[in-house]
């Protein structure tokens, strides 16, 4: 780029052409000031010189507070959005909502410090007539087991359990169950007087 092509002016001041606009592809003046020694001192507009590090994002910035300051709008949709999150009764009932469930979630669950074990027995007064285990209590991993005393086998299943449809537990035979309750699981035996043991957790 060359330093001058023409130069224009007095001794207070001078234009040095120094380049071509990019949209009219013409000669672009450069002020330059006579230093009255031979020198001269470039001369920069304070409104054409680059702005210092966040200036430009600080502007904006204030142009937006100064817009929201300013329109009445603006501020009602705000304010109306702002008594939404307040308010919010749909939410309010999905926190409802959550929490009822996690209510009966937890009222699932063991008691805090672990499972209770239960134990008992349960005896067939007359051979051929089914008994339920216990009574109406929802048990964790039941688990049934043969009398190891008995002289012949115990027969385990629903209400009609009998020798041809239950399960065969042999005298101390052992038969998992998981979680039932005690009233739907029957036993019925080849003898009077036989049974079982049995134990849970609630």
């Amino acid at each position: 780029m060359a330093l001058a092509e023409k130069i224009w002016g007095s001794s207070i001041g001078a234009f040095i052409t120094y380049g071509k606009t990019a949209a009219a592809a013409a000669l672009k003046p450069l002020l330059v000031t006579d230093n009255g020694d031979g020198t001269g001192t470039l001369v920069v507009s304070a409104s054409s010189s680059a702005l210092p590090t966040g200036a430009a994002t600080e502007q904006g910035l204030d142009d937006i507070l100064a817009k929201l300051s300013a329109d009445p709008a603006t501020q009602t949709t705000l304010a109306a959005i702002l008594a939404k999150l307040i308010a919010a009764p749909a939410t309010e009932a999905k926190q409802d909502t959550g929490n009822a469930s996690l209510s009966s979630i937890d009222v699932k669950l063991p008691a805090k410090g672990g499972s209770v074990p239960v134990s008992g027995q349960k005896t067939v007064t007359t051979a051929g007539t089914a008994v339920a285990v216990g009574g109406d209590v929802d048990s964790r991993d039941l688990v049934v087991i043969a009398d190891p005393d008995n002289s012949g086998d115990i027969y385990v299943g629903d209400s009609s359990v009998d020798a041809a449809t239950g399960v065969k537990l042999p005298p101390g035979g052992i038969l998992p169950c998981g979680n039932v309750n005690l009233a739907e699981i029957y036993i019925d035996a080849d003898n009077d007087g036989e049974g079982i043991s049995y134990y849970y957790t609630t």
